[in-house]
C-alpha cells in the first residue's frame, strides 16, 4: 500500500474515539508511516534529509511517550494506537491490517529466536507482553497483563489468571505463618 493509503486507513481507526486530528495516536503512527516511507526511498540520497526529520521529530515521542516504534517494523494499514503511552515494538516486528495496541505493551525478543509476528485484526491490551518469534492468530485478542511466549491460535482470547479476594484474617493468618518459618517458630 501507498503511503497517503495508509494514513487514510489509519485515520478511519479511529473516527470511533474522536477522531484522528484529536487523538495522539495516530500522530504517533503518521510519524512511523513517514519514516518508513522515507527508509525505503531510494536512491537513498533522496530519502536521507527526510531521514534526518523523522530522526530530529521522533525524539519527543520516545521521551514524553516512551514509544519505540521504528521505521523498520512492518505495520499493516488500519493501525491503531488508542492510548500511545510505554509501547515497545522492536525492528523487525510484523503486524497485519487493522491491529490494536492499548499502553504499556511490550513486543520484545525472549527465550525463542526472532521477535512477534502478529495476523491481521489483533488486540493487545494494556499490560500485555509478547515475546520472542512468537506468532499470533488472525482476530486474537491478548488480555490485560498477559505474558505470551508461544504461538496463539487464530480467533482466541488469552488473559492472565484473574486475581483472587482473600479475607484479611486469613491474609493476617497467611503473613503470621510465614513470619514463624523464617524466625524458627519464635514471632
Amino acid at each position: 500500500m501507498s503511503f497517503f493509503s495508509n494514513i487514510r486507513a489509519d485515520a478511519a481507526r479511529y473516527i470511533d474515539i474522536g477522531g484522528w486530528y484529536g487523538n495522539l495516536g495516530f500522530w504517533v503512527t503518521l510519524l512511523y508511516r513517514f519514516g518508513s516511507w522515507a527508509s525505503r526511498m531510494r536512491p537513498r540520497i533522496l530519502g536521507f534529509p527526510f531521514l534526518v526529520l523523522y530522526r530530529l521529530s521522533v525524539i519527543p515521542v520516545r521521551f514524553f511517550l516512551h514509544v519505540y516504534l521504528p521505521a523498520q517494523t512492518v505495520i499493516g494499514e488500519g493501525f491503531r494506537l488508542p492510548h500511545p503511552h510505554l509501547i515497545l515494538i522492536p525492528p523487525g516486528s510484523k503486524l497485519g491490517i487493522n491491529c490494536t495496541i492499548y499502553h504499556n505493551v511490550t513486543l520484545g525478543h525472549g527465550s525463542s529466536p526472532g521477535v512477534p509476528k502478529l495476523a491481521d485484526n489483533v488486540v493487545v491490551f494494556s499490560g500485555a507482553k509478547i515475546l520472542g518469534g512468537t506468532r499470533i492468530g488472525e482476530y486474537a485478542h491478548i488480555g490485560v497483563n498477559t505474558v505470551v511466549m508461544r504461538d496463539i491460535a487464530s480467533g482466541v482470547m488469552v488473559s492472565a489468571p484473574l486475581c483472587r479476594s482473600i479475607p484479611m484474617n486469613m491474609a493476617e493468618n497467611l503473613l503470621k505463618s510465614q513470619n514463624k518459618q523464617r524466625t524458627g517458630g519464635k514471632v
